[in-house]
């Protein structure tokens, strides 16, 4: 469960990627979070105590590519969401801003946020006629979604065959039931 802190609590200014309102969460884990008002279009997101730092990695290392308010275009990542801009604190790349799917167990997704995309076509999204974007939207979240629908088949079948194990005794071969019979 979130909860919003009151505008007159945050001492933050504007989001730097589309410069709308910032808000300050706080999750059931105890960790307040800062997001864009408009979090399910912007990717800005960190942790309060790392704010001041985030934001002048924004200004300071973030392409105007991806900065929505001087006409850039935030990355999508492959299922059409908005990739979630965090910042490295690694010790090869320290504080080297990158975009990440959200969802991490389902994309791969990642871009670093210094540089230019290396695939011209994921940065200009193709134009589609409704019917088009909805039905490719449609094929690639059965896509994503199709090893887990394999997993939970797998898994019910083998709970069948350890449930007919435990019920008939194990039965190794069709040989060995016909030799105990005689």
């Amino acid at each position: 469960m979130f909860v919003r802190a009151s505008s007159s609590a945050m001492s933050y200014s504007k989001c730097g990627l589309c410069l709308k309102d910032l808000e300050v969460i706080n999750p059931a884990s105890g960790i307040p979070y800062i997001r864009c008002v408009d979090w399910k279009l912007c990717p800005f997101f960190c942790r309060e105590d790392s704010i001041h730092g985030y934001q002048q990695c924004l200004r300071d290392r973030v392409i105007p590519d991806y900065k929505v308010h001087e006409g850039g275009q935030l990355p999508y990542c492959i299922h059409m969401d908005v990739a979630t801009l965090k910042v490295s604190r690694s010790q090869k790349n320290p504080f080297r801003p990158y975009f990440t799917c959200r969802r991490k167990e389902m994309c791969r997704f990642f871009r670093w946020a210094d540089e230019l995309p290396v695939d011209v076509f994921q940065t200009q999204s193709p134009t589609y006629c409704p019917e088009e974007k909805v039905s490719l939207q449609v094929d690639m979240l059965q896509r994503l979604q199709r090893p887990k629908l394999q997993r939970q088949v797998d898994t019910h079948r083998c709970l069948q065959r350890h449930q007919l194990q435990r019920q008939f005794g194990r039965i190794d071969s069709p040989k060995w039931e016909i030799d105990s019979e005689h």
